[in-house]
């Protein structure tokens, strides 16, 4: 009887730890920090891409978002600046989908800049109340002719506050 007792307290205590609301309410922030190195491009590119980003929650769920990813194309160095909007849904204890779109704007040392859509869709592993691991597929648009639509998938790490 002691050890049910035991397993009842214990699992309601932990599942009112786990019922905590996600961090993703109007005025918080975050930042993340992401890796993509499995690209699928329909041309002939490989890419690796870091990348760095915040944003603020303007209402609950919905965060204006901005960074700067660098990444390498068959050894040359290029980096990128970005902002749009990241939506959450379908939201549970553990964590919550996302969508982000992005403008995007590309350029090397080498190359014209480049202006383009990315669109990530992705899942936020929450850890805890404030850190999130999110794994993502990233779809990327060029406005321009001569660039290749791309595919990656990645994960990023985030802390909000």
């Amino acid at each position: 009887m002691r050890k049910l007792l035991f397993v009842l307290i214990t699992a309601f205590l932990f599942a009112g730890t786990m019922t905590a609301q996600l961090p993703i309410q109007k005025g918080n922030r975050f930042v993340n920090a992401n890796l993509s190195d499995c690209n699928i491009t329909f041309g002939n590119f490989t890419t690796i891409s870091i990348g760095a980003y915040g944003g603020t929650f303007l209402e609950d769920r919905i965060a204006l978002t901005g960074g700067l990813d660098l990444y390498s194309i068959d050894g040359y160095n290029h980096f990128n600046l970005a902002a749009g909007v990241r939506c959450y849904f379908a939201e549970k204890e553990t964590g919550s989908f996302f969508a982000t779109g992005l403008l995007d704007i590309r350029k090397s040392k080498y190359s014209d800049a480049v202006i383009g859509l990315r669109f990530n869709g992705g899942h936020a592993f929450f850890l805890n109340q404030s850190v999130a691991l999110e794994p993502m597929a990233t779809l990327w648009l060029p406005f321009s002719k001569g660039y290749d639509i791309t595919l990656s998938l990645g994960a990023g790490f985030s802390i909000y506050f």
